[in-house]
């Protein structure tokens, strides 16, 4: 395990489907996803700027209460959806300042699948 510091710095600022703020920050650009494996995320970083806010559906995390699996439609790629995981801050740390972030996105065939919390 690298003892990297994160960078700080915002990539861009989007809107998802219930018009809430989501900061696409610059350390999942330069190191999450090479660390993951998900260089195919690259190749969707447009889709995800485009397509956040009109999703095909949301999911519940099963691991996390605070965290919401968002699947994109994609038409004409390598794959059939792209699945963004956002982290939502609670109330208390929206008056603190901390902002809802997203934590990866990458390719898949299929739509993940589990509780749903919004369909299209």
């Amino acid at each position: 395990m690298t003892n990297r510091k994160p960078n700080q710095k915002i990539n861009c600022f989007l809107k998802d489907c219930e018009g809430k703020e989501i900061l696409l920050p610059q350390s999942v650009l330069d190191i999450h996803l090479k660390d993951s494996n998900h260089l195919e995320a690259y190749n969707y970083i447009d889709d995800l700027k485009n397509l956040l806010s009109t999703p095909e559906s949301v999911v519940a995390s099963k691991n996390r209460s605070n965290t919401k699996i968002v699947n994109i439609k994609l038409i004409g790629r390598n794959h059939n959806y792209l699945r963004v995981v956002i982290r939502y801050s609670s109330l208390f740390n929206r008056i603190i300042g901390k902002k809802n972030y997203i934590v990866t996105f990458y390719g898949e065939q299929q739509p993940k699948k589990g509780r749903i919390l919004w369909h299209k």
